[in-house]
């Protein structure tokens, strides 16, 4: 099954230009990022307000990787794997708030709200500020989207207003050209070659 993944580039945008990342040197070793993600989700507030299904516990395992870092879904739990750019909390929340929100839910308005969440609680009200207002300049969701359901005003009110702009394009559009070549008198021909004169 192909997940789609429409804010991808957004949420990436934000995240950068949040600047929350730390400068390379500042990188923790996988032993520390192992920890921080212990640390995130044995604590109250992750337990309490993202609960797990019983008989599922919450399991990650963080690995050598390269480039930035990704998560897994793997038979026993998840798997992150952080290379030296990536260990760091931005990115290790990143990747803790996709194990939470779910794999399948990529980059979408739920893992956005998590990881706001998490970048507000273990980084502190700044920082998930500065994110927020992230999320905003790229336009990336992170509210659950509401339908509200169509009213029979409502409905009534889009028919007319798509009968009217039906109305408008075809007032737009120029005729056809009339069509010569479907003439029912025959094409005068010379008499010399039997071809059209």
């Amino acid at each position: 099954m192909t997940v789609r993944d429409n804010q991808k580039g957004r949420v990436y945008a934000a995240e950068r230009a949040s600047k929350l990342e730390r400068h390379k040197s500042q990188a923790m070793s996988i032993a520390e990022c192992q920890a921080y993600v212990d640390r995130v989700l044995s604590s109250a507030y992750v337990m309490r307000k993202y609960p797990t299904r019983s008989g599922d516990p919450r399991r990650i395992h963080v690995e050598h990787g390269r480039g930035g870092g990704y998560a897994t879904l793997g038979w026993n739990g998840s798997i992150i794997r952080l290379g030296v750019w990536g260990r760091q909390p931005v990115v290790v929340l990143h990747e803790v708030a996709h194990h939470i929100a779910g794999l399948s839910h990529a980059h979408d308005w739920k893992f956005a709200a998590v990881f706001l969440d998490l970048v507000r609680h273990f980084m502190g009200a700044e920082a998930g500020d500065t994110l927020k207002a992230e999320y905003k300049a790229q336009r990336v969701r992170y509210r659950q989207p509401v339908k509200r359901p169509i009213t029979p005003e409502r409905r009534a009110a889009l028919v007319e207003q798509l009968a009217r702009a039906r109305a408008a394009k075809a007032a737009l559009t120029p005729p056809p050209p009339p069509d010569h070549g479907s003439s029912s008198e025959p094409t005068p021909t010379s008499a010399a070659s039997g071809l059209p004169s």
